[in-house]
C-alpha cells in the first residue's frame, strides 16, 4: 500500500506521500507503538495503528477539491453492486445449468467471474420450469440462439470466463493495493473476499436448488440425490472394482469433459417443498442480500480513488459481468 495509486490523482499522492509523508510512511514499514500517536485521539483501532498516520497524512495534505472528488468516487463504486446484480444471473438460473444441466465446471467459473447475484425479491424463490418459462417470454429460445459447431462454441465460451475472471481478480487486486478501504485499512483482500463471499452464496444456492428439482433418467426417474451415504457407498464401489481407481478417475473425467462440449437434451421434476427446503431458501435469500450489502461497504468504503478510475473499475466489473449473463442466457436457451 501507499506505493502505487490510481492514475488520476496518482502524481499529487505521490508528491504528498514523498515531501510530507515520509515519517508516517516510515511508521507504516518498520513502526512501533511507542512511535505512534494515542489510539483513542488518533482514531486507529488495533489493527490500524499503524495506516492511520499516513492515510492522516495524504488527506491533511490533499487540497479539498481532491477530497470532494474522492467522495463523489465513493458514491459511484457505492451503487455499483446494487447495478451488477440487477445486470447479473440470478442463482436459480445459474443452479439450474450447473445442477440439472451438469455443467458444472462452467456453473463454478461463472460463479467467480460475476460478483453479483440477481435478487427479485426476499423469500421469493423461483422454480426451474419458471426460469425457462420466463426466457421463453423474453423470446430467448432456440430459434434465436447461434448455431454453430458447439465445441467452438463452448471454447469460445471458456475463453470468455476465463478472461471475465482475470479481469475480475485484477480489479479486484488493484482496488487492494492501490486504494485504502476504511472497513479494514491495513489490508488488501477485502474487494476479493466480495468475490469469494458471491461464490459460496452460489454454493449455497445449489444445495438449494437441488431440494426442489430433480434431473431425470433417459426412463424419466429421478436421479438420486447426493448425500453423504451415497457418496461414501460410491466410493467404496470404486475400491472394490477390480479397475483401477486412476482408470475411473480418467472415465469420469471423460464424461465430464463429453458434457461440457456436447449438446444433450435434458429433462427435470420439481419436487414438493417441505420445511427444511422452505427454511434453506429464504436463508439463501439473505445471504444474496447481505453479499449485495457486503459489496456496497466495502466499495463505498475505499478511498484515494478519483471519479475518472471509478468509472473504470465499474465499466470492468459490468463488463465482465455482462458477458457471464450472454453466456447463462444462451446454455439455457439451448437446454
Amino acid at each position: 500500500q501507499f506505493k502505487d495509486w490510481y492514475s488520476q490523482y496518482a502524481v499529487q499522492f505521490t508528491i504528498i506521500a514523498r515531501d510530507n509523508c515520509s515519517m508516517p510512511y516510515s511508521v507504516y514499514l518498520y513502526g512501533t507503538r511507542q512511535n505512534t500517536s494515542d489510539i483513542t485521539l488518533s482514531g486507529a483501532g488495533k489493527y490500524t495503528l499503524f495506516v492511520q498516520p499516513m492515510v492522516n497524512c495524504l488527506l491533511e495534505n490533499a487540497s479539498e477539491y481532491i477530497k470532494f472528488q474522492l467522495s463523489s468516487s465513493q458514491v459511484m463504486l457505492g451503487i455499483t453492486p446494487t447495478m451488477l446484480a440487477l445486470l447479473g444471473a440470478s442463482s436459480e438460473e445459474l443452479c439450474l445449468f450447473a445442477v440439472i444441466g451438469r455443467r458444472r465446471l462452467l456453473g463454478l467459473l461463472l460463479s467467480a467471474a460475476s460478483p453479483s447475484i440477481y435478487t427479485e425479491r426476499a423469500f421469493k424463490y423461483q422454480d426451474g420450469d419458471k426460469v425457462l418459462k420466463e426466457l421463453e417470454s423474453n423470446h430467448v429460445n432456440k430459434d434465436t440462439v447461434i448455431k454453430g459447431p458447439r465445441p467452438l462454441l463452448v471454447s469460445l465460451e471458456y475463453i470468455a470466463v476465463l478472461g471475465a475472471i482475470a479481469n475480475i481478480a485484477t480489479v479486484n487486486w488493484q482496488l487492494g493495493v492501490k486504494s485504502i478501504n476504511a472497513i479494514n485499512a491495513n489490508t488488501v483482500f477485502m474487494p476479493m473476499l466480495w468475490s469469494f463471499f458471491g461464490i459460496g452464496v452460489h454454493l449455497a444456492g445449489a444445495v438449494v436448488f437441488d431440494m426442489r428439482a430433480r434431473r431425470l433418467t433417459k426412463e424419466n426417474k429421478p436421479l438420486p440425490r447426493l448425500n453423504p451415504s451415497s457418496l461414501l457407498q460410491a466410493l467404496q464401489k470404486r475400491i472394490k472394482s477390480p479397475r483401477p481407481t486412476i482408470c475411473n478417475m480418467f472415465t469420469a473425467f471423460g464424461n465430464m469433459i463429453s458434457r461440457e462440449f456436447f449438446w444433450e437434451r435434458i429433462q427435470f421434476t420439481v419436487i414438493d417443498e417441505n420445511r427444511c427446503f422452505t427454511f434453506l431458501a429464504w436463508f439463501h435469500s439473505v445471504l444474496v442480500i447481505l453479499h449485495i450489502i457486503f459489496g456496497t461497504l466495502i466499495l463505498s468504503s475505499t478511498t484515494f480513488i478519483g471519479p475518472a478510475d471509478a468509472r473504470g473499475i465499474m465499466i470492468r466489473y459490468i463488463v465482465s459481468v455482462v458477458i457471464c449473463r450472454i453466456i447463462l442466457v444462451y446454455e439455457l436457451a439451448v437446454l
